[in-house]
């Protein structure tokens, strides 16, 4: 074998050794002298990339996925594959038996004004509530002004306004709920213009009107949903002092009435699919604190029918306890979905929220 025919073997000996790194652009004759094929084959061929690099390049920018909140087969297809990925990432198999066969919890939904005898007791215990019979300390030593007398009495020439001239008392108002929210509308602009001398925040608050309020949170294995709507509500810039601290005695040893009972045995307890969150303002608003929340009982409460109620079968304190309990579901749902909306430490609130009697609600029976 001459010289020059080793180097075409050796030479189609690389070639076959690089075949699986190498892409043949021409066909290459091994009648060639070796020079020619040497040439040629440098031409012709181009190296790949190897497997390693390709591997190591990561992508400029984020993969394009179909939105969670879509109805679309690609959105639903991507749901599934991220509960596929959630239950393979658990270790032990009795965790992935329990995803497996946990089935779609459903929130049992709530309004503000119950309607059955003791609602108090469920109301109080699904929110953690503890009720004060007495003012928190730091407000009970408040000297009156001159400013009170001076709102009597423009509450009285609204009062004789609403009756006398506007003719509010008219056949036509035959429903006394639909002149309370007349009536408190024009009180609420009344008391914030007449007050901003002491209260300087009050000159730039924003009143809502029929704003509905949604609140949804956890309550041991299952979720609970409040759906209000208060008649008005008043926000400011800046929250309300903390009347009662944290670390006092009442928010420590308060007791709060046990249930054990599940919800699903209670008639007061509607089922839902649906959890929203939302406080009555949009997220953008400046005004993101609440201040005072205004309520007007509706006709269903009727004093007359709670007094026979009363002589009959000694029931008639349900009218105060009803009453009690729809200021705590209100402030409750608004308060926590304020913090949720603002970020703030729920599970802290949701343990130190006190209802005072006397303090939180004013109702005005006419």
């Amino acid at each position: 074998m001459t010289s020059s025919e080793t180097v075409v073997f050796k030479m189609a000996a690389l070639i076959q050794n690089m075949r699986p790194y190498l892409v043949v652009g021409k066909s290459c004759s091994f009648s060639w002298p070796p020079n020619v094929l040497a040439r040629a084959c440098m031409t012709s061929v181009q190296a790949k990339p190897p497997a390693e690099t390709e591997q190591e390049k990561k992508p400029l920018y984020p993969p394009v996925v179909p939105s969670l909140t879509s109805n679309s087969e690609d959105a639903k297809k991507y749901k599934q594959e991220l509960i596929r990925q959630k239950i393979a990432s658990l270790s032990s198999p009795k965790d992935k038996i329990t995803a497996l066969l946990q089935p779609s919890r459903k929130a049992y939904m709530l309004y503000a004004l119950g309607r059955r005898y003791n609602i108090h007791v469920y109301q109080q215990w699904v929110t953690k509530t503890t009720v004060v019979k007495q003012l928190p300390e730091s407000i009970t030593d408040v000297p009156l002004d001159d400013r009170f007398e001076q709102v009597k009495s423009q509450v009285m020439d609204l009062i004789l306004q609403e009756r006398q001239y506007m003719k509010r008392n008219d056949k036509k108002w035959r429903e006394p709920y639909r002149f309370g929210v007349v009536f408190t509308k024009e009180l609420v602009r009344l008391l914030t213009t007449a007050v901003t001398g002491g209260m300087p925040h009050l000159a730039t608050a924003n009143v809502i009107h029929d704003a509905k309020v949604e609140y949804c949170w956890p309550l041991a294995e299952y979720w609970c949903q409040l759906l209000d709507q208060p008649d008005i509500q008043i926000l400011t810039h800046h929250p309300l002092p903390q009347y009662c601290p944290m670390d006092s005695a009442v928010c420590i040893d308060g007791e709060v009435p046990v249930y054990e009972w599940s919800p699903r045995h209670l008639a007061i307890f509607e089922r839902t699919r649906k959890r929203t969150i939302f406080p009555g303002f949009k997220i953008e608003s400046p005004l993101h604190c609440g201040h005072t929340q205004f309520r007007v009982i509706t006709k269903e409460i009727s004093r007359e029918k709670f007094n026979q109620d009363l002589r009959r079968d000694k029931t008639g304190d349900q009218l105060e306890l009803r009453i009690m309990g729809s200021a705590v579901m209100g402030l409750f749902g608004w308060t926590a979905a304020q913090a949720f909306y603002r970020g703030g430490n729920l599970s802290a609130f949701l343990l130190a929220f006190i209802y005072h009697t006397k303090f939180s609600y004013l109702f005005m029976i006419l």
